[in-house]
């Protein structure tokens, strides 16, 4: 089983390449992985940040130019290829089992069609109570 990760993105380069560093230490699943970045219409330097990493990962970028979450999802879906589909944000930075344990899950559980995590965000600052 192949895994494509989508992340969209719109002018986050910075938070994007942080995300995109810790994706550099993540494992391989078996099956291996693709990394689908699709750039909603960026005008700063997300583009390079793309190019960048592209020679360190697995990476394609895809630019989906009308705005909107959605329709960049969608465009990530339709340019997939990987028999799971792993949806995550532009600031996300996963541990180095991420990918791993999804595989892992959609092995052991084959009639499942949607599988989630925990999110243990990391503030810059305290958060207001």
């Amino acid at each position: 089983m192949t895994i494509t990760v989508i992340v969209p993105t719109r002018n986050r380069a910075v938070g994007l390449a942080a995300a995109l560093e810790s994706y550099s230490r993540l494992e391989a699943p078996p099956g291996g992985w693709d990394l689908l970045v699709v750039d909603n219409g960026s005008t700063d330097s997300t583009p390079e940040v793309i190019r960048r990493f592209s020679a360190k990962l697995p990476l394609n970028g895809l630019a989906e130019s009308r705005p909107g979450y959605a329709l960049a999802m969608n465009a990530g879906i339709e340019s997939a290829r990987g028999d799971l589909l792993l949806f995550t944000d532009d600031d996300i930075q996963h541990p180095a089992n991420w990918l791993m344990l999804y595989a892992q899950a959609a092995e052991a559980h084959p009639d499942f069609d949607v599988f989630c995590g925990p999110v243990s965000p990391k503030w810059p600052s305290a958060p207001p109570p």
